[in-house]
This record gives C-alpha cells, sequence and structure tokens, in this order.
C-alpha cells in the first residue's frame, strides 16, 4: 500500500475529518489507532508523534480503500466517502516520503 496524499484536512458537515486533494476532490481520512483531535490555536489532529492542523497543505503516506472493501465497518456513517485514505506516514506539502522516512 504505497499512495501520496497531497491536499488540506478538513471538517466535513457530519464533524469528520476529510481531505481535499490539490484538483478539489474529497476523500474520507483514516489514520492511525490512538489518534485524537487536540485543542490549542486551532484544532490539531495527533497522530503518533504528529501534530495535523485543518486547512494547511499536507503530504501524507498509504493507501486509498474503498467502501466495497469492507475495511471502514467501523467507520460512522457520516465518514464514509466512496474513497478512503488510510494514512501510514506524515509529512508536509512538496515533500518527499517513504515508509523509511518521514520529515516533519
Amino acid at each position: 500500500m504505497q499512495a501520496l496524499f497531497e491536499g488540506t484536512l478538513f471538517l466535513n458537515e457530519n464533524g469528520c475529518v476529510a481531505g481535499r486533494t490539490l484538483d478539489g476532490y474529497e476523500v474520507g481520512m483514516l489514520f492511525p489507532q490512538g489518534s485524537h483531535f487536540e485543542s490549542g490555536d486551532g484544532l490539531l489532529i495527533q497522530s503518533e508523534d504528529h501534530q495535523l492542523a485543518l486547512d494547511v497543505p499536507v503530504a501524507l503516506g498509504g493507501g486509498f480503500t474503498s467502501l466495497d472493501e469492507g475495511r471502514l465497518s467501523d467507520v460512522p456513517d457520516g465518514c464514509k466517502y466512496e474513497e478512503t485514505f488510510m494514512v501510514q506516514t506524515f509529512g508536509t506539502a512538496g515533500s518527499y516520503i517513504t515508509p523509511s522516512h518521514s520529515p516533519n
């Protein structure tokens, strides 16, 4: 599973984190287990040692899954998209990401 998501994160109308690609396509986002929201100057997503802000360009490594693959059974209905990106590595927009190199 090696794909790159480049775009921004946002909260959809149901309060779920979703991603908007550089060309405007919206996908669901599935972060590693243990990820959670933090408050501060704005809402942040804390995942492993990384904090991701909404509406800020990000580059995330991982892969896409779809509803018919059955991996989203625990995801609330309002958070399900036809395609969902499963996040595995973290970076910033324009950076090169591999599983062994995850820039901050």
